[in-house]
């Protein structure tokens, strides 16, 4: 009907009118745009508030994850400390079952905490621009970029730590075989042959050194669960949740003295 109106204005030569039309169509178009532009924006708002909740709910499982990963770290470096102070007062002490226990409790790393899937959905989709906040988008990144780090020192630190030629893994063993031959009355003769054995690791100087060595993969493993923690309350401060100020941590070519390069 426009359209029609249009031609019959142009054939009577009425340009005020054929104005008034083109003025017309041009302000509907650009209403349209903007009404879809709008329209789009809105539910891209609505999208990125859906995806802020989602991250927040991650980023609290990951503080809950760090935060106890901070405490088994730190348990661990206890336990270490008491067996090098048993060892260390008295070779002996080896024989003890419960030293023997504790030995391979000492040098069980916890893994990296668990990723964001709510980042990994949008990093393989592209989406990232749905996060309009810079810094946050940064906070994000930078999580990821550190438990990459976690994981490959993890492997690195917990491989040393639990390896089969280190004389703590070898007591360890004969520590457990003793138990069993306790347990199941196995001849007395193997019975003073695995308690000779362990006596002669217990008193060498590389049991003491492999104990000092899973103490600084603990000690490692703590730091990193510590940036962790501190990565998962940046991201949640940056989604305006009320979560305590992250603490200062080394950088990280500053490692812990007891894991660093040779």
């Amino acid at each position: 009907m426009l359209l029609r109106r249009l031609t019959n204005h142009i054939n009577d030569q009425n340009w005020f009118a054929v104005g008034l039309d083109f003025f017309i169509v041009v302000v509907g178009v650009f209403i349209g745009i903007q009404l879809g532009n709008w329209n789009e924006q809105r539910q891209e708002r609505q999208l990125e508030g859906s995806i802020l909740a989602r991250l927040a709910d991650d980023f609290y499982r990951i503080e809950e994850d760090a935060e106890q990963a901070i405490q088994f770290s730190q348990s661990r470096m206890n336990i270490l400390d008491r067996l090098m102070v048993a060892i260390s007062d008295d070779p002996a002490n080896v024989l003890d079952p419960e030293i023997g226990r504790r030995l391979l409790w000492g040098v069980t790393v916890k893994n990296p905490v668990r990723d964001s899937p709510t980042y990994g959905e949008l990093l393989s989709a592209g989406e990232m621009r749905l996060i309009k906040s810079p810094e946050l988008r940064d906070a994000l990144s930078m999580h990821a970029r550190n438990r990459t780090d976690h994981f490959a020192s993890n492997q690195r630190n917990a491989s040393r730590a639990l390896s089969t030629d280190s004389d703590l893994v070898r007591v360890a063993n004969l520590s457990e075989a003793q138990r069993d031959a306790a347990q199941n009355d196995k001849p007395a003769a193997y019975q003073e042959r695995l308690e000779k054995d362990l006596l002669s690791l217990a008193g060498s100087a590389s049991l003491l050194t492999d104990l000092a060595v899973a103490r600084g993969t603990q000690r490692y493993a703590f730091w990193m669960h510590s940036r962790t923690l501190n990565d998962a309350r940046r991201v949640l401060i940056l989604l305006g949740e009320d979560v305590p100020e992250p603490k200062f941590i080394p950088d990280r070519r500053d490692p812990p003295k007891e894991l660093a390069e040779n």
